[in-house]
């Protein structure tokens, strides 16, 4: 009799102990990229053919008195939308007096004059381009003591962003004294925005945590100086038991860019980190510890400071954010406590709760009671199998650990049998 008792307290230990190993850990990781657009144009001129076709301008025309001259000054827009002016200058080495901006035709209305310069009244989208000048009149009170001279009409333009940049063309100044700086780039291939809805979600067995989006930065776009933007991930346990949930980032650049963004991010309501992007959460912080179908939300908010200037322009940056989770064992706790869906656990057994550290996330082993009905041996088991992951060929261990889970359930039963057998005939 004391040979089978201790017999089934081996087994028994095997089994809790088999059961608390089965807490193994799961991670995902996301590589978040931030870019930084651009404003950028280009200038170009055209004259009419006979047939009212335009052509590239050809300079060092002969002209006379009073007459006409096709000048079509071109400004295209080939980065992000942008507010546009443009400003007209005269040169002459032969001594020319008199050239104005009389002598100029513009193209629209949509062109006011604040100081030096013109602006445009509405914004300019990418690959969009508006007609500055339309001709030149040559003055007709010109003689021939302007004959072999020449003269020269310069035309600048300019381009700031429309984001967080509003004119004001009532002033004199509607760009408030902007300094334009000169365009640092050849080539621009913009990134368009997205609407994907992210996630991390623990579906248990082989696939662990599953993850929605690739990028969670991506519904972004371009960023421009001056931009706040804000996206979540919505963090989920769809297993059929409680599960931890914790996260932590990892830089993975070094450069201006990463120095210089903001970034805040929220648990919830808690703030658990704020900064510039360069900074890291290195000791992982717990989300939330979630029962089944519970959900917990991240919010993440990124900040581009105003005064970036044309050096950020096309510039980009990345981060890696790391997400992991920690089945919680069967033994010992009971399955998640007086949790709440998408909340913290409120029972006494704190593993992988709120606020615990990784010294304190451990399975609690101490109470190691037997199990109770032959149903709940069985349920456990059924536990074990389903986070058994996938590996190939190479399981003969595992299924050798569960046959010996099984032979321990069926020694139990039997001994039990047997007992009650006894006991008849000793009655």
């Amino acid at each position: 009799m004391r040979r089978k008792i201790c017999l089934l307290a081996a087994l028994l230990s095997l089994l809790v102990s088999g059961t608390a190993s089965a807490a193994m850990p799961y991670e995902t990781e996301v590589i978040n990229n931030v870019g930084i657009g651009d404003i950028s144009i280009s200038l170009e001129e055209f004259e009419l053919d006979e047939d009212e076709n335009e052509i590239p301008y050809e300079n060092d025309k002969v002209v006379l008195p009073g007459q006409k001259v096709d000048k079509i000054v071109r400004i295209t827009n080939e980065a992000n939308t942008a507010w546009i002016r443009a400003k007209l200058e005269y040169t002459s080495d032969d001594g020319i007096r008199g050239l104005s901006d009389h002598m100029v035709t513009l193209d629209s209305d949509e062109w006011i004059k604040a100081g030096d310069y013109y602006y445009y009244l509405e914004p300019v989208e990418k690959d969009s381009f508006i007609d500055f000048v339309k001709e030149v009149r040559i003055p007709t009170e010109w003689d021939e003591s302007y004959a072999d001279k020449s003269f020269s009409i310069i035309v600048t333009a300019d381009a700031v962003q429309t984001d967080n940049f509003t004119p004001n063309f009532t002033s004199e100044d509607p760009w408030f004294g902007t300094v334009i700086e000169t365009c640092v780039h050849t080539v621009y291939s913009p990134v368009q925005a997205g609407e994907t809805v992210f996630s991390v979600a623990f579906e248990g067995g082989a696939e662990g945590l599953v993850r929605t989006g690739d990028d969670f930065f991506s519904n972004w776009g371009e960023l421009m100086p001056g931009d706040t933007v804000s996206d979540t991930v919505q963090i989920k346990n769809s297993y059929s038991r409680p599960v931890t949930i914790y996260f932590r980032t990892e830089t993975i650049a070094d450069d201006m860019l990463l120095k210089a963004l903001q970034l805040e991010i929220k648990n919830g309501d808690e703030v658990i980190y704020s900064g510039t992007m360069d900074g890291a959460i290195t000791d992982k912080v717990t989300l939330a510890y979630l029962k089944s179908g519970g959900e917990k939300k991240l919010t993440y908010t990124l900040s581009v400071p105003a005064e970036l200037n044309n050096q950020y322009a096309l510039s980009s940056t990345k981060t890696k954010w790391i997400f992991s989770a920690q089945l919680k064992s069967s033994g010992g706790g009971g399955g998640g406590g007086g949790s709440t869906s998408g909340g913290y656990s409120d029972s006494g057994d704190n593993s992988g709760g709120p606020g615990v550290t990784d010294n304190q996330n451990h399975t609690d082993n101490s109470q190691n009671d037997l199990p109770g009905p032959i149903e709940d041996v069985i349920k456990q088991i059924t536990d074990i199998v389903q986070i058994i992951p996938k590996l190939g060929d190479n399981n003969m261990a595992l299924y050798a650990f569960i046959v010996m889970i099984v032979s321990g359930t069926g020694v139990i039963v039997l001994w039990k049998k047997s007992k009650g057998k006894r006991k008849e005939r000793h009655e």
